[in-house]
């Protein structure tokens, strides 16, 4: 789901940065699904231009743990 949703995305003129922490940020199809990837949730942020707008996908069991992180990530001021 998320490969096809970046492709959408790159397609119609979005900057698209991914993060796994499991695992290095895919590309899909000879057609990339990634402007880049990010090494961290504070390396993704820092790409972001403000208004940051963020798109998540996470299991439920690491929801509270991933918004813990990124919530003074995505502080004004930061």
């Amino acid at each position: 789901m998320a490969p096809n949703m970046s492709r959408r995305w790159l397609r119609n003129g979005h900057t698209v940065f991914g993060y796994a922490r499991t695992k290095p940020p895919w590309t899909a199809g000879g057609e990339g699904a990634l402007s880049g990837g990010s090494a961290s949730l504070a390396d993704l942020v820092s790409k972001l231009e403000t208004p940051r707008v963020l798109w998540l996908m996470v299991p439920a069991a690491s929801v509270d743990a991933t918004l813990d992180q990124l919530v003074p990530l995505l502080a004004s001021g930061t």
